[in-house]
């Protein structure tokens, strides 16, 4: 599996979607921070330096993550299947489990680097616009929500990863991946439709992936929320690594 996971690293280091979507994610977070600064200096009111640490817990929505990651995902994983390679890779004796595996591993170090590309480039322009004067963190979960976040990371990539492999095509799963979470969180606003919200407060949306990870990046989420958030992602994360891993194995090479 060593070599196997070697292999993966090569093709990702030579894959152009990779730096692209890489380059974009810098991009996005770039663009949202230098148009909050142009219109701060229009209406001559320049924010503290606490804006900042917003930028970097809001650094991937406003980094087009779920976005990139899905086309990422999509055709790096699909990449084997779609040019027969994966029949090569079989005949050298690798297992299915080595390949799901390796391929699982390395996708998902690629989508951290996203992230962390994100982080990185919120906190260095943030910091040279808006400068570190009066900074304060917005809550006593500021750490958690970056726990929970990296948690939803792994989920979402969980997803991609899951259709990507199931499904061996590339447009169709870049399509299932930007649009099946959002179908569903509808399918779960239906749900709670159903529900006597004067009796139970409970709500199915707010167990959704888009909400979970829009409550991640929240400056006054609680701590009860933000574990909800972590078990969560870990169930949602079993659940498609699981299952990826069963379809994987009565797949046709």
């Amino acid at each position: 599996m060593k070599n196997l996971i070697k292999f993966e690293f090569r093709k990702l280091s030579k894959s152009c979607t990779f730096y692209i979507c890489g380059s974009l994610a810098a991009f996005f977070v770039t663009i949202n921070i230098l148009s909050t600064y142009i219109l701060a200096v229009s209406i001559g009111e320049m924010p503290t330096g606490s804006i900042c640490i917003s930028f970097i817990q809001t650094a991937i929505n406003n980094s087009n993550f779920t976005l990139l990651s899905a086309i990422f995902v999509s055709i790096f994983v699909c990449a084997d299947q779609a040019g027969k390679t994966i029949k090569t890779i079989y005949a050298k004796g690798y297992s299915r489990t080595e390949v799901y595996f390796s391929k699982y591993i390395v996708s998902l170090i690629a989508t951290i680097i996203y992230v962390l590309v994100a982080y990185i480039f919120s906190a260095l322009f943030s910091f040279s616009l808006f400068g570190v004067k009066d900074i304060t963190l917005p809550s006593d979960t500021f750490g958690l929500s970056f726990v929970a976040q990296l948690i939803m990371i792994i989920t979402y990539h969980a997803l991609y990863f899951f259709v990507s492999n199931s499904l061996g095509n590339t447009g169709g799963s870049i399509a299932i991946c930007i649009l099946g979470p959002a179908f569903f969180n509808i399918i779960l606003s239906i749900f709670d439709l159903a529900i006597d919200s004067s009796k139970v407060s409970f709500l199915f949306s707010s167990y959704g992936l888009t909400s979970l990870l829009n409550v991640s990046q929240n400056s006054f989420m609680t701590f009860r929320r933000g574990i909800e958030v972590i078990i969560a992602g870990i169930i949602y994360s079993t659940l498609f690594i699981g299952g990826g891993y069963l379809i994987n194995k009565t797949k046709e090479a």
